[in-house]
């Protein structure tokens, strides 16, 4: 046994109740920690007569592994208690022994606490690690219930819309034909602009469905064999009556490429379309252009829909495609969907990229920033796989 630890053995009931009266006025200390004091000048003295500072390691475990119930505002490290004990234990030796004595033992013993120290620090790091990625799992747990809760609401809400929608389209209709005839034609007027907005608050709907399937993954697929090419002719033609509103030269190039027959879904594809071409015509001033273009490439169709509108800012360009990450200026939303920088709910682009991943393909946005008076113009991406046949259902 070395003088050092004949030492540790004499002076340890004094080392103990010095220790304890130390730690105990300091607050911040946790009572758990304070109570294996004579543990540590137990394991401390091993780690003297084998030369293996490591001894101490499970004493520092027990420490740290106490602190595991805790949150990560509380103090979250025990280097404190170990500066302490080894104040404590420098005390001692100084008023218990010799300067010789006491130099000497300082001298064994300062490794020890040196590298308990290190060991300390790395197993608190380590220990925070987990507790932070315990918290985030927690958040995202919470995150991903509020936003199942957001789509049901959206879901049930859409559901509940359609009925009285109904109802106020049928007795419209019902009360236009009891009119007498002299009354019809300013009656069938407004009946026009009570359709029209009925027409409005379905698409709307409709699109609360869609997104709240593609939230929750149960967007279905009905692969057909279809030309892009043609769909492509259907969405100008729908599109169009607002481009010229507008004074917008909508433009189709080369979609050549578009026209072999490749399995997808016809509706999707096309209200995709739709959706880009009126996305580009809404954010391109009048008297602008909007040109859709296709071309094959290695297993995919690229369509290519640009704009020389205002732009997309960099940091949007993801964003844009979350759901109602696109709101808009509240004073620039109305009724129509063309409308100049007109608002919206934000859903229309979110939906194109649930379809097109739906069908394995990609959407995205380029664009040199956003600048409404250069007009940098967009390019919006589409991108879907060639198949010569439908995907196999899963478990086939």
């Amino acid at each position: 046994m070395s003088d050092t630890s004949t030492l540790l053995l004499t002076l340890r009931p004094k080392l103990v109740a010095h220790a304890t009266k130390q730690l105990a006025r300091a607050a911040a200390v946790r009572s758990n920690a304070v109570g294996s004091i004579a543990n540590f000048y137990e394991l401390l003295q091993s780690a003297v007569d084998s030369g293996t500072p490591e001894w101490l390691n499970p004493c520092l475990d027990e420490w740290v592994g106490s602190r595991s119930g805790s949150t990560l505002k509380e103090p979250q490290t025990f280097l404190p208690v170990l500066r302490a004990l080894k104040i404590a234990t420098w005390d001692v030796l100084r008023e218990s022994c010799s300067a010789a004595e006491a130099l000497e033992g300082i001298g064994d013993l300062e490794p020890i606490f040196d590298q308990a120290g290190l060991y300390l620090m790395g197993i608190e790091a380590k220990a925070t690690l987990e507790q932070t990625a315990t918290a985030l799992r927690d958040v995202q747990n919470n995150f991903n219930q509020l936003n199942k809760s957001k789509a049901g609401f959206i879901s049930v809400a859409a559901h509940e819309l359609k009925t009285p929608l109904t109802l106020i389209e049928g007795y419209a209709s019902i009360f236009v034909e009891g009119l007498p005839p002299e009354q019809k034609e300013e009656a069938n007027y407004l009946l026009a602009g009570i359709e029209k907005g009925i027409q409005r608050l379905k698409e709307i709907i409709e699109n609360m469905l869609d997104i709240s399937l593609i939230d929750n993954n149960l967007l279905k697929i009905s692969y057909q064999p279809a030309r892009l090419s043609q769909l492509v002719e259907q969405a100008y033609t729908k599109v169009k009556p607002a481009a010229d509103q507008r004074h917008i030269e909508l433009v189709i190039e080369n979609i050549e490429d578009a026209s072999l027959f490749i399995y997808l879904d016809p509706v999707r594809v096309f209200q995709v379309l739709v959706n880009l071409l009126q996305n580009g015509i809404k954010f391109t001033p009048d008297g602008g252009k909007v040109t859709l273009r296709a071309r094959a490439m290695a297993g995919f169709i690229e369509v290519t829909v640009a704009d020389t509108g205002i732009g997309v800012a960099t940091e949007n360009q993801e964003r844009i495609f979350h759901t109602f990450g696109s709101l808009g200026d509240v004073a620039f939303h109305s009724t129509s969907k063309t409308k100049f920088k007109g608002g919206g709910l934000g859903l229309g682009l979110p939906i194109s990229r649930g379809i097109v991943e739906a069908h394995g393909g990609t959407l995205w946005v380029e664009s040199a920033g956003h600048d409404e008076q250069k007009y940098p113009g967009s390019i919006f991406h589409l991108m879907l796989p060639i198949r010569q046949e439908p995907p196999a259902a899963d478990g086939e």
